[in-house]
């Protein structure tokens, strides 16, 4: 399940991977929010940055994250990069969070 940001409007260029196996989820509140109005517990969660990953960790203490780390340095701005290298900073302290970079 491939679940975006609330205001992410990409994932339609990505429509054509999306099947009965691997299915878009588009929701319009916090995905913390979400899963407890829902009352769904993630096992496994995959992302590339997110501040929603040390709250969702804070939830669901026994969720296992891995983030993928990717090559910032053609894709933002300074601040940009700034903020996504001090979230990957910090979510590499957290329990059960596996960081990964891309390598070509």
């Amino acid at each position: 399940m491939y679940i975006p940001h609330r205001y992410e409007n990409r994932y339609v260029e990505f429509s054509n991977i999306f099947d009965e196996d691997f299915k878009l989820h588009k929701i319009d509140i916090p995905i913390e929010l979400y899963f407890l109005l829902n009352k769904i517990e993630p096992v496994y969660i995959i992302s590339f940055f997110s501040t929603a990953l040390f709250t969702l960790k804070k939830f669901f203490n026994n969720v296992n994250i891995e983030v993928v780390k990717f090559d910032l340095d053609e894709v933002l701005n300074d601040n940009s990069r700034r903020d996504i290298i001090q979230c990957w900073d910090m979510l590499d302290k957290l329990d059960n969070c596996s960081i990964h970079k891309i390598t070509e």
